[in-house]
Parts: structure tokens; C-alpha cells; sequence
């Protein structure tokens, strides 16, 4: 069952979710599932330090 497509898929995947983490770190993601919009808001502790 191991397809190449599936593979290739897989590595998109797990590089999509290691991004996220990524970003995770310096924001928080907000997701609206209704309007299929993704918000990134910088992480309080993040923005305090701006100030």
C-alpha cells in the first residue's frame, strides 16, 4: 500500500505541521472554521516585549 503519492503527501504533511509549530511559538493561530479564515496574533508575552 505504499504508494509514492501517499509518501510524498505524508512528507508535505508532517513538513506543513512542523511550520505550524514553528509559527505556533511566535503566534497564536486562530482558526474561523465559518469563514475558513486563518488569524495570526502575536503571543501576549511576545508583544510585551515590543513595548
Amino acid at each position: 500500500m505504499s504508494n509514492p503519492k501517499d509518501k510524498q503527501l505524508k512528507e508535505r504533511v508532517e513538513k506543513a505541521i512542523a511550520k505550524d509549530q514553528e509559527l505556533h511559538k511566535l503566534y497564536d493561530i486562530n482558526v474561523d472554521v465559518n469563514e475558513g479564515e486563518v488569524q495570526l496574533e502575536p503571543k501576549v508575552s511576545m508583544a510585551r516585549s515590543f513595548w
